[in-house]
């Protein structure tokens, strides 16, 4: 573990050099071990062999797929949600409180 390297992928995040950020590993029928595609042996997760190649999926990691809600919004959404059922009115959804919160105050997200 002193040895640990890193990369930096697409979106400036630091990512650890190892067999799970490798296009290589592969799973085994067992939760606890992957296994090497190339030399077809149980890794241990923390190694770097010579084959070690970056999985593209960890250079996109962290981009604009995800997009974080303000503060202001989440209340919103937690109070609409928890409101007592009303007999004859439809419970908001995640979605439409979304909606409603857009329409009255703008993006719920924040804008980085």
């Amino acid at each position: 573990m002193d040895n640990e390297e890193f990369f930096v992928n697409n979106n400036g995040l630091r990512m650890r050099r190892c067999c799970a950020s490798c296009i290589h590993k592969d799973y085994t029928e067992s939760v606890n071990y992957r296994t090497c595609k190339i030399h077809k042996v149980d890794v241990v997760p923390s190694e770097v062999c010579e084959s070690y190649e970056t999985d593209p999926k960890y250079m996109d990691e962290g981009g604009s797929l995800g997009q974080v809600r303000t503060k202001h919004f989440i209340d919103y959404l937690t109070e609409r949600l928890l409101e007592p059922e009303v007999p004859g009115v439809k419970k908001p959804t995640p979605f439409s409180v979304e909606k409603e919160y857009t329409e009255k105050y703008g993006s719920p997200y924040v804008k980085l």
